[in-house]
């Protein structure tokens, strides 16, 4: 637990008491803070037991230092929480917990990861690299442990943190040392309003980061191009050529496919430009993550991957460009531009089996562009019926271009679902 010392004697709200929330919560109390503690959904009444104390309408703002809001609570698009408008109306700052995790390591050295697609792969890469090099490193941010539950010993920490859009929005203290630009799709619109609002949080690792030392952006989509031509005006002694190389990954274990030479190479680039080397035996044994085309197992020379994380098209693009021969499930809650394009990618499906709240806009666009499909309505009636059709040689992946939140909790329980159901077909 990170000691929150310069928190001490002052009066924090903590708005969203999820994983993070109670992490921020016991950080704080344990740090000498007075802590408010609010949720919507969840029952408060066991953190008043332990002398918490709960949010009331006759609050006196002119004690609270700030309002740590949970990410997935918003502060302005598409309409503000409450809580939020109140601390905007008396001037209180609205923040987060990687904030707080700034504010107690001013001199700590940050590297921030942040884009649409493959900021989770390039962080845990980013991460592995700097381990291997015996450095005093710490992963977290959008992945993770909460940031407020490291056990930090020894001098000169470094923090590696996928940041996301809902996070950059509420960090005033940070100063991110390295920056990792990946890449720019649709996505979080509902959030921000549009594109244009998504582009601007993002930059927020930017223009509220301290001016970053480093900077590594990709330029394979406009809006990171447009980035790219602001950045090289406002920091051109910032940004760099870097020489990377160009690693083979038909052998690697879990790293395949061309989307993740520009992770690689991210990191790459961001060692370099902090004078250290990528060290190719450490790339070799990289393990990747869970939900990111995980590898499920091969049942009857039918190979399985769980590729949850693809809650957006342009991240199921990627399973698409690695394998073919595809029963590929697909739906939950659609993005805005749904699986727009999946079509040219027709020659290496076989079948789609939809579910969700997606299913049947889904289906009209498959059956518009002659690409197979089934209605499941659930994962487990997907699974059962992608292992009835699939043959030896096959691939059945669940990629499902959309959010989890009509069915699941979150992509990491429809992912370990889908491994569930997979081992079973096993036994």
């Amino acid at each position: 637990m990170i000691n929150l010392a310069f928190a001490k004697g002052q009066t924090y709200i903590v708005a969203g008491l999820g994983k993070t929330g109670l992490s921020t919560v016991h950080s704080l109390r344990a740090s000498g803070a007075h802590v408010i503690v609010y949720d919507d959904l969840s029952d408060i009444s066991k953190l008043v037991a332990e002398g918490y104390h709960a949010y009331t309408d006759d609050l006196d703002w002119s004690l609270i230092t700030a309002l740590v809001l949970s990410p997935g609570i918003p502060h302005h698009y598409p309409k503000p929480h409450f809580l939020a408008t109140q601390a905007k109306a008396h001037n209180i700052p609205i923040i987060c917990d990687i904030d707080l995790l700034a504010q107690a390591f001013p001199s700590a050295k940050f590297y921030g990861i942040t884009g649409t697609n493959g900021k989770s792969t390039t962080t845990a890469l980013l991460y592995h690299q700097l381990k291997a090099l015996n450095l005093n490193v710490y992963l977290g941010g959008n992945i993770g442990y909460p940031v407020l539950d490291f056990d930090v010993q020894g001098p000169d920490p470094i923090f590696v943190l996928e940041l996301s859009s809902y996070q950059l929005e509420r960090v005033p203290h940070l100063n991110v040392n390295t920056v990792i630009w990946l890449n720019i799709s649709v996505d979080h619109v509902d959030r921000h309003g549009d594109m244009i609002g998504y582009v601007q949080a993002k930059q927020h690792i930017f223009a509220k980061c301290g001016h970053p030392q480093n900077i590594v952006i990709g330029i394979d989509d406009k809006y990171s191009q447009q980035c790219f031509e602001q950045l090289s005006h406002d920091h051109a002694k910032a940004l760099q050529a870097i020489d990377t190389i160009r690693p083979e990954l038909s052998q690697h274990p879990v790293l395949k496919g061309d989307h993740n030479y520009q992770n690689i190479m991210a990191v790459q680039a961001a060692l370099s430009l902090n004078k250290l080397q990528f060290n190719m035996n450490a790339f070799a044994q990289f393990g990747g993550l869970p939900h990111r085309q995980e590898y499920c197992g091969n049942h009857h020379g039918v190979i399985y991957i769980n590729d949850s994380k693809a809650t957006n098209f342009e991240s199921t693009q990627n399973l698409l460009r690695t394998y073919d021969q595809l029963h590929l499930i697909l739906g939950g809650v659609a993005k805005a531009d749904g699986i727009k394009g999946i079509e040219q990618y027709a020659h290496r499906i076989i079948i789609c089996y939809l579910i969700g709240q997606a299913q049947h806009e889904f289906a009209t666009y498959l059956e518009h562009h002659n690409i197979p499909y089934i209605l499941c309505d659930f994962l487990d009636q997907a699974v059962q019926q992608a292992a009835n059709h699939a043959k030896a040689g096959h691939t059945v992946a669940l990629s499902p271009a959309c959010a989890s939140f009509d069915q699941f909790s979150n992509f990491e329980q429809r992912g370990d679902t889908f491994k569930l159901l997979v081992q079973k077909r096993a036994q």
